[in-house]
């Protein structure tokens, strides 16, 4: 049968605000720096962006982009091996789950399944809030309002699935 993957980045605030992009192929520095300029889009104050060790978050273009936007954005990292610190990494499991339990014949299936389940995410702020409650789970509960009252954004970049058709 036929192979199909697609790529998801995507970011969930501690207030239930989530992003998303999908993209075919490999997910590059300049990529990234796409997802970063849109999550920059609308933005008021500062955006801190919590991310894993995925090479593209290191790379020079990215933080040239970051170095041009005059400390409206950071990126922080999470220690390696990590995933239960992103809340992000739920939203992963959950889209998967979603489309995985599909019958799924073709690309453009899978990535308008895809988009079904994220929009889906979007329009359930409320669901993704409470479950980014213990994003710093080592700290104080004063600690986890600050974060709250922050612009933070916890990153994933995702292979979505490998698919293969029969």
């Amino acid at each position: 049968g036929r192979r199909f993957s697609l790529n998801m980045l995507s970011a969930v605030s501690p207030k239930g605000e989530f992003r998303f992009m999908l993209h075919d192929g490999t997910v590059t520095a300049p990529v990234f720096k796409i997802f970063l300029q849109r999550l920059m889009v609308g933005s008021t104050n500062p955006v801190f962006v919590v991310v894993d060790g995925h090479p593209v978050h290191k790379s020079a273009l990215v933080r040239q982009y970051i170095e041009s936007q005059g400390g409206q954005l950071q990126l922080f990292f999470l220690p390696p091996y990590s995933p239960q610190l992103n809340p992000d990494e739920q939203v992963w499991a959950h889209v998967k789950r979603r489309v995985s339990s599909q019958f799924v014949e073709s690309k453009d299936e899978m990535k308008r399944l895809a988009l079904g389940a994220l929009r889906r995410i979007q329009k359930l702020p409320k669901f993704w809030s409470d479950r980014t409650v213990g994003i710093t789970s080592a700290c104080t509960i004063e600690c986890d309002n600050f974060f709250r009252n922050l612009n933070v954004l916890f990153l994933c970049i995702k292979c979505f699935f490998n698919v293969y058709a029969l």
